[in-house]
C-alpha cells in the first residue's frame, strides 16, 4: 500500500538523487571536474537555496493532493478551470495536506484582484440588465458571452433574472468548460441558452444568434489576445453585431505579477513583483474601442489597479 509518507519519501530521494547526479555529471571534456565549483555555488546563500529546494519539494509531493494545483498542472494557471476554483475560494484536496496547500493557493493575495474583477463584471452586467428591463421595458434581452469559460458572473446574475426574458449564447473553444457550465444552468430552466464551440481568435464568421443586446468579453484582452490588429478586428465585429442600442462589457489588465513558478506564488512575498504593463497596452484598447464607435460609459478597477472593467455603448 502506497501511503502519503511513502510518496513523500520517494520524492525526497528522487530530488536529492537528481541533484547529486547533476553535480557528478558536470565534468568537462578534458576530464576536469567542476564539482567543487558547483558545491561552492550551493554554499552561497545556502539558507535561501535550501528554502527554495524545500518549497519545490512541497509542491512536487503535496501538490498532487491539492485541487488547485491539480487543475493548474492539467490546464494551466490562467485556465478557466483554475479561475473557477479561485472564484469559489474554498480550499479542497484529497487529504489534510492537500487542503492545507490548496488554502495557500486559493487565498493568495494575488487572486483578490481576480475575484474583484468578477464582482465588477457582475455588477456591470446587473446594471445593464436593469437598464434594458426596467428603463426600456425590453420584452427579451439577448446576451452573448464570448470566450465564456465558466461564466461565473452570468450565472450569479441569473439568480435575479430566472425568467424567459433572457436568451444567452455561450461561446468558447474549451468544450470542457461549456460542458461543466451546463450543470449550474440547469437551475434556471426558464432562461433560453445555447452553446457554440469556437475560437474567436481564428473564427472569422462571428455569426451570432440574432443581434445581441449585451456582449461580454472577460479576460480575453488581458492576457490571451495581445495582437492589436486582432483586437481591433474583434472590436469591429462586436460593434457590427450588437443591437443598435447594445452594450459591450470587456476587461483589460493594467498590472501583472512577475511570478515564474508555483512555489514562488505559494511561499514568497509577491508584493514587490508587480510589473506595470506598457502604457500603450493599457490605453490602446480603450482608444480603439472609441475609434470603432463605442462610447465608454464607465470603467471600474480593483484596489490594486490590476484589472479594469469597461461598459461601452454602441453609439
Amino acid at each position: 500500500m502506497i501511503t502519503p509518507f511513502t510518496h513523500y519519501y520517494y520524492n525526497v530521494n528522487k530530488l536529492l538523487s537528481k541533484r547529486f547526479t547533476n553535480l557528478c555529471l558536470n565534468f568537462s571534456k578534458s576530464g576536469h571536474s567542476n564539482i567543487i565549483e558547483d558545491v561552492n555555488k550551493i554554499r552561497g546563500d545556502s539558507r535561501m537555496k535550501l528554502k527554495t529546494l524545500w518549497n519545490k519539494f512541497i509542491v512536487e509531493t503535496v501538490g498532487p493532493y491539492s485541487t488547485g494545483l491539480q487543475l493548474e498542472k492539467k490546464f494551466g494557471l490562467e485556465s478557466a478551470a483554475v479561475l473557477n476554483h479561485i472564484y469559489k475560494n474554498k480550499p479542497t484536496g484529497e487529504n489534510a495536506l492537500g487542503v492545507w496547500l490548496d488554502r495557500k493557493f486559493v487565498t493568495n493575495a494575488i487572486w483578490d484582484a481576480i475575484r474583484r474583477r468578477k464582482a465588477n463584471i457582475s455588477e456591470a452586467l446587473n446594471d445593464t440588465l436593469h437598464e434594458f428591463f426596467d428603463k426600456r421595458a425590453y420584452s427579451t434581452v439577448k446576451i452573448c458571452d464570448l470566450a465564456c469559460g465558466y461564466s461565473n458572473y452570468l450565472v450569479e446574475n441569473l439568480k435575479h433574472y430566472n425568467n424567459d426574458k433572457l436568451e444567452i449564447e455561450f461561446i468558447d473553444k474549451d468544450i470542457k468548460s461549456q460542458y461543466e457550465l451546463r450543470e449550474p444552468l440547469r437551475a434556471f430552466k426558464n432562461v433560453k441558452t445555447s452553446f457554440r464551440r469556437s475560437d474567436i481568435t481564428n473564427d472569422k464568421t462571428y455569426d451570432f444568434v440574432g443581434a445581441p443586446d449585451i456582449m461580454i468579453l472577460s479576460g480575453y484582452f488581458d492576457t490571451i489576445c495581445k495582437d492589436e490588429v486582432q483586437i481591433e478586428y474583434i472590436l469591429r465585429q462586436v460593434y457590427k453585431s450588437l443591437n443598435p442600442e447594445g452594450y459591450f462589457i470587456f476587461t483589460t489588465q493594467n498590472t501583472n505579477y512577475n511570478i515564474k513558478t508555483i512555489d514562488e506564488l505559494l511561499f514568497e512575498d509577491n508584493s514587490n513583483k508587480k510589473a506595470q504593463k506598457e502604457e500603450k497596452d493599457i490605453d490602446n484598447i480603450r482608444n480603439m474601442a472609441e475609434i470603432t464607435g463605442f462610447e465608454i460609459l464607465s470603467e471600474k478597477v480593483d484596489n490594486e489597479n490590476r484589472y479594469c472593467v469597461y461598459v461601452a455603448k454602441k453609439s
